[in-house]
């Protein structure tokens, strides 16, 4: 295919394929309350069982989905994956080198004994556990964002796919990889979340019509 490094950067639109909508779509059709205040902290210590009440909802939806073809392309492709995705797609679908800047919803820790352990409320010593992603309020993981911005300055060849480009400081990955010189490709049937001085080509297509016109250009 070629001897460039590829890294893809991805949102939610790659999993919307796999009929995973956003947290803020999931909860329009849901609950009545912020999901911003939900999904916050402060609120998650004060009242854990009303968190997860609603979450057990959203991680029945993901454990009854799956990945989609967007994601075996990539994973195809043997590149790099930065994602902003919380469902563990990408790794499911086949690919190696994934970095979750949010986290993933697959494991949980110990409130209390801070045990970590696979997705359940209740840890055995008792108490609530909280899911491996980050909560409005919550810094992104250190060693994450350091992995996303290493490979994003050694990209050749960059796709952002599915992404709305405003939720920081992941927003920011897609710069540090034009400026270290790679090509940026943005695959978004929509508006574009990212100005031509970031992207060199935009593909207006979906997440896999768009990974395949990718392959046939990066063929060239």
């Amino acid at each position: 295919m070629t001897d460039k490094k590829i890294v893809f950067f991805t949102g939610a639109g790659i999993s919307a394929e796999s009929n995973i909508p956003t947290f803020r779509d999931y909860m329009g059709k849901a609950h009545e309350e912020n999901f911003e205040k939900l999904l916050s902290l402060s609120y998650f210590v004060k009242h854990p069982e009303k968190t997860w009440e609603w979450l057990d909802g959203f991680i029945q939806l993901i454990n009854e989905s799956e990945p989609n073809e967007a994601h075996k392309l990539i994973a195809s492709l043997r590149a790099s994956v930065i994602t902003q995705n919380i469902d563990n797609f990408h790794t499911l679908a086949g690919s190696e080198d994934v970095v979750e800047l949010h986290g993933s919803i697959g494991t949980c820790i110990c409130m209390k004994c801070h045990k970590r352990q696979g997705l359940i409320s209740k840890c055995s010593c008792g108490s609530w556990t909280k899911p491996d992603f980050t909560f409005y309020e919550e810094n992104l993981n250190e060693e994450a964002i350091y992995k996303a911005e290493e490979l994003a300055k050694e990209a050749d060849i960059f796709v952002i796919v599915g992404t709305s480009g405003i939720v920081y400081p992941a927003a920011n990955i897609p710069t540090i990889a034009k400026h270290a010189g790679a090509r940026v490709y943005e695959i978004n049937p929509g508006i574009n979340a990212f100005p031509p001085t970031i992207v060199d080509r935009y593909i207006k297509k979906g997440a896999s019509e768009g990974i395949k016109l990718l392959i046939d250009l990066i063929k060239e």
